[in-house]
């Protein structure tokens, strides 16, 4: 695999893979041979060329990302101050979460339907998992 650099010129000269005359193009890395556009193939060499962008625009789906748990706000501000260092902060990251919002915390006669419907999702993520 190459990375071909881009070169332009005042005059038009031929591409290897079309033969055409274009004043722009790319240098194959091994060969120096011109070509009109990437991805491809050199034609003269058979190196495979790209730009560096093609690859890390491929790469992140050779490593997809993990799932994540979503965590309701009550739960991280409970484990927040019962000092649980584990879900007070991101798993992946050690980012701590933030304070929880004034609209929660001047509404406690909401948490308790919080906690239910959390309780309720844990059972529906529960059956569909297990």
């Amino acid at each position: 695999m190459g990375f071909p650099s881009r070169i332009t010129s005042p005059l038009p000269t031929l591409c290897a893979c079309h033969s055409k005359p274009t004043r722009g193009g790319y240098l194959c890395s091994r060969c120096s041979s011109k070509v009109c556009a990437l991805p491809t193939t050199c034609p003269a060499c058979g190196l495979t060329l790209i730009l560096s962008t093609h690859l890390a625009r491929s790469y992140h789906h050779l490593f997809p990302l993990r799932n994540w748990v979503e965590v309701p706000w009550l739960h991280a501000a409970a484990a927040a101050a019962a000092g649980d260092d584990e879900q007070s902060a991101c798993f992946g990251c050690l980012t701590p979460f933030p304070p929880l919002p004034t609209k929660l915390q001047q509404q406690p006669s909401s948490s308790s339907s919080l906690q239910r419907r959390e309780r309720e999702r844990r059972v529906t993520v529960d059956e569909a998992t297990g």
